[in-house]
């Protein structure tokens, strides 16, 4: 029988996902869809996948939920550990928004640029589950995990760890591709292996409630209908002006975009 990997419920309901070898099922008592086998794909993949990218000269921005994070306040003066932090473009902002910055990374390329292309000194490779031990007896005030979870395959596990990793008073800050967006049925991408769970905001509380949190702020994303086209069109010269178009169009409706980004803090 089946059981939920966030809540423990069994009282699941099996999806067809064609194509595939994994089976997937939506927890009727948390919202989370969930893989059956719980097995992401073979790390090397996603190297292989950015093998083309010269991380030297790439013009980096930091994404939305990062930015979503910046506008949290009281931020100077604080520590945070950010777990999956890539080449650091996200640390070097926070950093100049006044915190103490801390990062690890699976691979080990981009710990390189982070160091060297980006200055930062405290950034490690190492495996979302090996931060604990990396930071063994340390504590921060933050621990951020952006596009993260959905891959994991023990989630539970890693929040766990997690919560070991914070000073008292402590937050988490985490984003995961909304599933219940509007456009989730064109995502292909969003299913095993490469993402091994699907969230909303209510599995998502669900999930932190369980392990000790309390959800304080949330943002769900609106749709980018620029970068929704130019994602499928091959015709760019149009794409602004159809954007600009349809932006009053899509602004006026009841949509929602990719992005989840939710702030949570220790349970009292």
């Amino acid at each position: 029988m089946s059981t939920c990997v966030s809540c423990g419920a069994v009282n699941v309901r099996p999806l067809k996902k064609p194509g595939t070898q994994y089976k997937q099922f939506l927890c009727l008592a948390c919202g989370l869809v969930f893989s059956e086998p719980m097995k992401g794909a073979d790390p090397a993949l996603y190297r292989d996948a950015e093998s083309n990218v010269d991380y030297w000269t790439w013009n980096f921005e930091i994404s939305w939920h990062h930015r979503q994070f910046l506008e949290e306040k009281n931020l100077v003066g604080k520590t945070l550990l950010d777990i999956g932090c890539g080449v650091g473009e996200f640390l070097v902002e926070v950093k100049k928004a006044g915190c103490d910055v801390y990062g690890v990374d699976f691979v080990a390329e981009k710990i390189v640029v982070a160091k060297k292309r980006f200055g930062l000194e405290n950034v490690f490779c190492a495996s979302v589950f090996d931060a604990a031990d990396t930071f063994k007896g340390m504590g921060f005030d933050f621990v951020t995990f952006f596009e993260v979870l959905e891959h994991l395959e023990d989630p539970v596990g890693f929040i766990r760890q997690v919560r070991t990793l914070l000073n008292p008073g402590g937050c988490i800050a985490l984003s995961v591709p909304n599933r219940g967006r509007t456009m989730a049925r064109f995502d292909t991408e969003d299913g095993p292996p490469h993402h091994l769970t699907r969230w909303n905001i209510n599995s998502v509380t669900r999930f932190l409630g369980l392990n000790g949190f309390k959800v304080i702020r949330y943002a769900e994303k609106r749709p980018d209908i620029e970068g929704f086209l130019k994602s499928r069109s091959m015709h760019k010269g149009v794409i602004p002006a159809l954007a600009s178009a349809l932006k009053p169009v899509v602004e006026s409706l009841p949509l929602c975009g990719r992005g989840l980004y939710v702030l949570a803090g220790i349970e009292k």
